[in-house]
């Protein structure tokens, strides 16, 4: 991407991935850090599109499937596989951390607010109501992830459950 001559104003950095075929990205600023694919446990009557939970120093941390929570099949994790360990920010459980499965992690990218483009409404086969935006890189596309709309208003309200 080339450098630009103006301030950052409205430059984010994010962490892409990949999802099937698909180049996603998250903000960094809701990114904890990112961990190899390890066996996880099950868990009886979590959502269909939690593959389990891990222990991360101590604590238990529920992991999505983003694969799976997008309309395309379970995740099958390989060599390539990653946990995208995130923080939602704006919830009032701070201490909140959920992971994301995804088939592989790139790099951190700077992008600016011009560069961010509505989601396109036709022709796509994900679930595009988990997405913030699309941005145009090297001829290809990069779905912008909104964390919050994944994790969904239930589990946001059951988190601030949690917390009172």
């Amino acid at each position: 991407m080339p450098e630009r001559d103006v301030p950052d104003h409205g430059k984010k950095q994010y962490l892409t991935f990949q999802v099937e075929q698909q180049k996603c990205a998250l903000y960094v600023g809701e990114v904890c850090e990112v961990i190899v694919y390890s066996p996880l446990t099950n868990i009886p009557g979590m959502e269909e599109w939690f593959s389990g939970v891990f222990n991360m120093r101590g604590k238990a941390v529920p992991v999505i499937d983003l694969k799976y929570r997008i309309g395309k099949s379970k995740s099958i994790p390989d060599d390539d596989s990653a946990i995208i360990v995130t923080q939602p920010k704006g919830w009032s459980d701070r201490s909140l951390q959920v992971g994301i499965l995804v088939d592989a992690v790139h790099t951190v990218m700077d992008l600016y607010s011009d560069q961010i483009q509505p989601v396109p409404t036709v022709g796509v086969s994900l679930d595009l109501s988990f997405m913030e935006g699309v941005v145009e890189e090297k001829g290809d596309f990069l779905f912008l992830v909104d964390l919050k709309k994944v994790l969904n208003k239930k589990a946001e309200q059951e988190s601030e459950e949690r917390s009172e």
